[in-house]
């Protein structure tokens, strides 16, 4: 019987922490002031800008960096 390595679950939590993040990062959108050329509110929040400002220079990496391990993981223990 061959031996299975643990899951590690601090990857599948960061996947699921990522992808929950996606639904407020680009619901915020409708209401930021950054990018006039998407369909906005009328009333325009500062806060939820600042809030999709922080998150956009390590969002869309985060996601890699995530499926990237999961793969490196899934795959580490099969063979071709």
């Amino acid at each position: 019987m061959e031996h299975k390595p643990a899951r590690v679950f601090y990857i599948d939590w960061l996947r699921v922490l990522a992808v929950c993040m996606l639904i407020p990062y680009h619901t915020s959108r409708i209401f930021d002031f950054w990018e006039p050329w998407y369909t906005k509110n009328v009333e325009l929040s500062g806060a939820l800008s600042w809030f999709r400002k922080f998150f956009d220079p390590w969002g869309m990496p985060l996601l890699f960096v995530a499926a990237g391990a999961a793969t490196f993981f899934a795959l580490g223990h099969r063979s071709g």
